[in-house]
């Protein structure tokens, strides 16, 4: 029998936050999911194949971020993109009471993971960080990169964008209407355009100073690395040389493991947690 995945709605800091979640309420810790930004991305579409094998050992909780999905289309166009997801995510968490998680993001949800950790504490009730090819801003192949920033709202171009992302797979299709169904929603397109917006007056952003801002990070990181991933420059990882509880696996793929194999990641993942944690979860 297949794992039972239900959708549900909260309020977390007064938006309205649609989430999956699947595997026991008690007795395991708990899984929290963060998707891609791409567009039509949310949880369902990035994390559907890999929640049945979590969620038999783990709690899981995968919401749409601010701006995709089921949730509001809400975006801040005077902060960084990271900071306001990371103050949802931190309300999502407060507001189900969840005070410890496995918290791992693909992509932009990955960067997300990786900036909640900056500063003097984590942001995010962490137990262990996974960025899935997120790199916190730096290490993109800007010419690649730009193809995702790209879309003409047809299911087309849609499947142009996913194939910059995943190798040929039985679920591309399916992958693609979902999607292509998601950035019908209103404000969808707008919120994934916002960050690249830019007026007459717009002033440059204030200097990064990234990733030094882990310099002080106690929280067990695994960054997970596509050896045909072209969106990232190769040596991305190397940026983190230097930062504490850092480890780096490797994967015969391109940007999202998760799309495409959501069992080999999904292994990858369990004994990450269970080396850092233990078990954690239903044997």
């Amino acid at each position: 029998m297949g794992a039972v995945i239900q959708e549900r709605e909260v309020r977390a800091g007064s938006f309205l936050t649609r989430y999956l979640c699947a595997g026991p309420e008690r007795g395991a810790q708990t899984v929290l999911l963060i998707h891609d930004g791409a567009f039509g991305a949310d949880a369902g579409v990035s994390w559907s194949s890999v929640i049945p094998t979590l969620s038999a050992r783990y709690r899981v909780l995968a919401p749409d971020l601010l701006g995709y999905g089921g949730t509001d289309k809400a975006v801040f166009l005077d902060r960084s993109p990271y900071e306001f997801r990371i103050e949802h995510l931190a309300a999502f968490c407060a507001e189900l009471g969840v005070d410890a998680v496995h918290a791992v993001g693909s992509s932009f949800g990955g960067s997300v993971v990786l900036r909640a950790l900056a500063g003097p504490g984590p942001r995010l009730p962490l137990l262990t960080a996974v960025s899935i090819a997120g790199t916190g801003g730096p290490g993109r192949r800007a010419e690649r990169y730009a193809g995702l920033a790209e879309y003409d709202g047809s299911e087309a171009d849609m499947c142009r964008v996913v194939r910059l992302m995943v190798d040929d797979y039985p679920g591309l299709r399916k992958q693609v209407r979902a999607r292509h169904r998601n950035t019908m929603r209103p404000g969808h397109v707008e919120v994934c355009m916002a960050p690249h917006l830019a007026g007459p007056t717009t002033q440059p952003r204030q200097p990064d100073h990234w990733p030094a801002d882990l310099a002080r990070n106690r929280v067990p990181v695994l960054l997970v690395a596509g050896t045909r991933d072209d969106l990232l420059e190769p040596g991305w990882p190397e940026l983190f040389d230097g930062v504490p509880h850092v480890s780096v696996r490797r994967m015969d793929c391109r940007h999202l493991p998760n799309l495409d194999r959501p069992q080999e990641l999904a292994g990858v993942l369990i004994d990450f947690f269970q080396r850092n944690t233990g078990s954690g979860g239903i044997p």
